[in-house]
C-alpha cells in the first residue's frame, strides 16, 4: 500500500469498507512464557485449527487482497504442524507479499526452524518478518517475562537469524516492546540496543483487559501511574524524532493517551484487518476479541464483514473501546491528511513533497 491508498483507506474505508490488506491467525494459544502482561499461558489452550481447514477458508475470494500475514499466539513456534499452517497461509493468499511471524524467542533452535519453514513456504518474491518480543536489555526483559535467561534467548535468536538474511534469505526482523512498570526503567536502553543493530522496533504499552491477554487480575502490577505515564509520553517523543514516519505518528497517538486526551486518530482494525483465533473463532481487534463470536473458517466472510451486526460492533469498539487504546494494529493503514501534507511515510519520495516535485511546486 503506497502513501495514496493509505490516505484513501483513511478517509473512504467507513463509508466504502474495502476487503481486508491484513491477516493476523493465532495459531495457538498454548505458550512456553510467562510473561507478566499476558495472562494466555495460565489458560486452558483449547481447540486448534487443521492446516487444511484454514487452506480452504482463506482460498475465498474475500481474502485475496491480504498482502501481509501473521502468525501469532500464545507462542505459534509450538505448533508440531507449524509448517504446514505457513504453507497453507502462503498457499491460499494470492495477494501475499509479506508472512509474518512474532515469537517470544525462548527457544532459538525452533525459532529458527520455524522461520526456514516459512522461507520455504513463502516462495519467491515474497518477504518473511520475525518480530521478537523485547521487552528490555538483559535482566529488565527477563524481570518482564518472569524467565530468567529470556534476553540471552533473544540475543542468541536474533543471531541466528541475522546470520540467515546474510546469507541471502529475504527476511526482516524486528523487536516489540510492551510498556509496563517492570520495565520503565530500561525503555531507553532497549531502544539504542535496537538502533544498534539495525531493528525496526515498536513499542506498545500494556492493554489490561478481560479479553485476549486475560490480564484483568493483574491490573494493578500493569497500570502505570501518573508519574509512570508522563515517563512513558516523555519516552515517546523523544524517540518519535528518530523513528520511521508510521511509528512517530502512532507514537503521538499513545502520548496523546498517556496524557489523559483520547486517541486522536481513527483506527482501521475492523476495516483493514481480520484476526482469526486458534479455535478459528473472528477477532475483530485485540480490545474486542470476546465481542463478536463468530467462526471465520466456516462463516461467509464475505456477507459477515458487511452484515449489520459487524457495522454495530464497529460503532460500538469506536465509541467505547478506541479512546483509550494505544496499539499499533492498524499502523500500516492508518494515514490522514495532516501526516501526507507532512511527507506521507513513503521517505523522501512520499506525500506532499513528491507531490510537489512531480508538479514542480515548492515546499518549506
Amino acid at each position: 500500500m503506497n502513501d495514496r491508498e493509505r490516505l484513501l483507506t483513511y478517509y473512504l474505508a467507513p463509508l466504502r469498507l474495502p476487503l481486508p490488506r491484513n491477516l493476523c491467525v493465532n495459531a495457538t494459544l498454548r505458550c512456553d512464557g510467562h510473561c507478566g502482561h499476558c495472562g494466555i499461558w495460565r489458560q486452558p489452550a483449547g481447540p486448534e485449527f487443521a492446516p487444511a481447514d484454514l487452506a480452504r477458508a482463506l482460498a475465498a475470494p474475500f481474502f485475496q487482497r491480504i498482502e501481509t500475514a501473521w502468525i501469532t499466539g500464545g507462542e505459534p513456534t509450538l505448533r508440531p504442524d507449524f509448517d504446514a499452517v505457513a504453507a497453507a497461509m502462503a498457499g491460499a493468499l494470492s495477494g501475499l507479499t509479506t508472512l509474518g511471524v512474532a515469537t517470544n524467542a525462548l527457544d532459538p533452535d525452533r525459532v529458527e526452524k520455524r522461520v526456514r519453514a516459512m522461507l520455504t513456504a513463502a516462495g519467491p518474491g515474497r518477504k518473511v518478518f520475525t518480530q521478537i518480543s523485547a521487552d528490555g536489555v538483559g535482566p529488565v526483559h527477563d524481570r518482564a517475562r518472569h524467565c530468567p535467561g529470556a534476553f540471552a534467548a533473544v540475543q542468541e535468536t536474533l543471531k541466528r537469524l541475522e546470520r540467515l538474511r546474510r546469507d541471502g534469505a529475504p527476511l526482516d526482523l524486528g523487536l516489540n516492546c510492551v510498556i509496563q512498570p517492570a520495565n520503565l526503567d530500561g525503555l531507553d536502553e532497549l531502544f539504542n540496543f535496537a538502533k544498534s543493530r539495525n531493528l525496526l522496533l515498536t513499542f506498545n504499552v500494556a492493554l489490561v483487559t478481560d479479553q485476549v491477554y486475560r490480564n484483568r487480575d493483574r491490573a494493578e502490577a500493569l497500570t502505570l501511574d501518573d508519574a509512570g505515564r508522563a515517563r512513558a509520553a516523555t519516552f515517546l517523543a523523544a524517540i518519535a524524532l528518530q523513528s520511521p514516519p508510521a511509528l512517530a505518528y502512532h507514537y503521538r497517538i499513545m502520548q496523546a493517551v498517556l496524557s489523559g486526551r483520547p486517541r486522536p486518530r481513527r483506527c482501521l482494525t475492523l476495516y483493514s484487518t481480520v484476526n482469526i483465533n486458534a479455535d478459528g473463532t473472528l477477532i475483530p481487534c485485540p480490545a474486542s476479541s470476546d465481542l463478536f463470536p463468530r467462526n471465520a473458517l466456516t462463516e461467509d466472510m464475505a456477507a459477515l464483514w458487511k452484515s449489520v451486526e459487524a457495522r454495530e460492533l464497529r460503532a460500538r469498539v469506536r465509541r467505547e473501546l478506541c479512546p483509550g487504546c494505544m496499539l499499533s494494529c492498524s499502523l500500516g493503514d492508518s494515514m490522514p491528511f495532516s501526516e501526507w501534507l507532512a511527507g506521507g511515510w513513503d521517505g523522501p519520495a512520499g506525500g506532499r513533497r513528491a507531490w510537489l516535485a512531480r508538479r514542480g511546486g515548492r515546499h518549506a
